[in-house]
């Protein structure tokens, strides 16, 4: 966002002195935000409804006030922040007024800039960051977690139809249905075990990943176990998603053919081979996912929590650890051999990113083994059966 002279003056004036982790730089910074898109819908005066966004929750620093209480103490605190700002006389008192009655239940401003900075402060209090807002200010104000709960629950509905402007219901409407998702009942998410059932190859490509599940795959048979491999991506949407990708390049879109993929994976095949005893070897999972399509944090949030609604958790994760380089020469000479082309994924430059985000995104998860993927295939193979053994003993299975 482009601040103002004035806006940075009073961004520097602020920034140390706010202690309500609800209520603090970001959330002022992102109503300001929402506020300059709805003040150039509706032509408000952006000098001071940017003003009165940065200003209007000072008085949180008391977790106890709210409602008039809160915003008539930020009013007092941000009439010496605009002086030194700089702003005059006329739009001190306007950005007053505004900042007093943002928060006002049961009034409408004549100033469209309140209503403005009404709508613009529900917004940042819906999706992930709606939730997150709610326990941090539980927290603070030393209230039960039930209470973070009913502000989800019964306040968050009551904002969503509170928002004044056609555009704010349009800005909030998929991050307020995200929330209503996630705590509505419908949709418990998929996490159970299946006492070492569910087994996960992950890793860049050129690993050797489905060698190995095959391999393990004959252990298992032997052990008397009846093992069933399956794929993620499947065959069928690898094909779909090599033409989908001749004419698109955003990645973040691929999410949606590889949770439908899954979702009939899971309930066709996984689901019912684990209910009967069976073993699962997946090739890779939705981890796959959050390396390869996820771009920001919130990507990363929302691949997690779509693939909760049905994908039961790994019991265990092989995370298949091998050199970049290693791994690209073995992709190469795999080309060379086979004629196959290579994936989307498979340039060195991307296996070594990819490689590194498997690093960070792998500190997530539990029961996650590394295997050393540069070592020959039996010693490989070994490494992964003694892991086993040795879960299974520690399990008493």
């Amino acid at each position: 966002m482009n601040w103002t002279k004035k806006e940075r003056k009073i961004l520097q004036l602020i920034k140390n002195n706010l202690k309500s982790p609800s209520h603090g730089l970001d959330h002022l910074i992102n109503v300001a935000k929402y506020a300059l898109i709805l003040g150039k819908k509706y032509r408000a005066n952006r000098g001071i409804i940017i003003a009165a966004a940065l200003l209007h929750d000072l008085g949180r620093n008391n977790p106890k006030l709210h409602g008039k209480k809160s915003s008539s103490l930020s009013a007092v605190k941000a009439k010496p922040i605009l002086i030194k700002a700089g702003y005059s006389n006329k739009e001190i008192g306007l950005i007053l007024q505004i900042i007093k009655e943002h928060d006002l239940p049961f009034f409408t401003s004549k100033l469209p800039e309140s209503r403005i900075l009404k709508d613009a402060d529900f917004l940042d209090g819906f999706g992930f960051r709606g939730i997150l807002r709610s326990v941090y200010f539980t927290s603070e104000a030393g209230q039960p977690m039930s209470k973070a709960e009913e502000r989800l629950t019964v306040k968050m509905p009551q904002r969503f139809a509170g928002l004044e402007f056609p555009e704010s219901k349009n800005i909030a409407r998929q991050q307020y249905y995200l929330s209503k998702i996630l705590f509505s009942g419908q949709n418990k998410s998929a996490v159970h075990t299946f006492k070492e059932k569910l087994i996960v190859f992950e890793g860049i490509s050129g690993t050797g990943k489905e060698t190995q599940a095959k391999l393990l795959a004959e252990f298992l048979q032997k052990k008397g176990e009846k093992p069933e491999i399956v794929y993620h991506p499947t065959p069928e949407m690898k094909n779909i998603l090599k033409l989908w990708r001749q004419n698109n390049n955003e990645i973040f879109s691929e999410v949606f053919f590889f949770l439908a993929d899954r979702f009939a994976m899971v309930k066709n095949k996984i689901l019912p081979a684990l209910k009967s005893g069976k073993t699962v070897i997946s090739l890779r999972n939705p981890i796959s996912s959050l390396v390869y399509q996820a771009e920001n944090q919130f990507h990363l949030d929302l691949i997690n929590y779509l693939y909760s609604t049905f994908d039961p958790l790994p019991d265990i994760v092989f995370w298949f650890d091998i050199k970049p380089e290693v791994a690209y020469q073995r992709i190469e000479s795999r080309t060379k051999k086979t004629g196959e082309e290579k994936g989307k994924f498979e340039k060195l430059n991307l296996l070594k990113a990819n490689s590194q985000k498997y690093i960070k995104i792998l500190k997530e998860f539990k029961n996650v083994i590394r295997i050393d993927a540069e070592k020959s295939i039996d010693e490989i193979h070994q490494n992964i059966v003694d892991s086993l053994v040795t879960v299974w003993q520690k399990k008493g299975i």
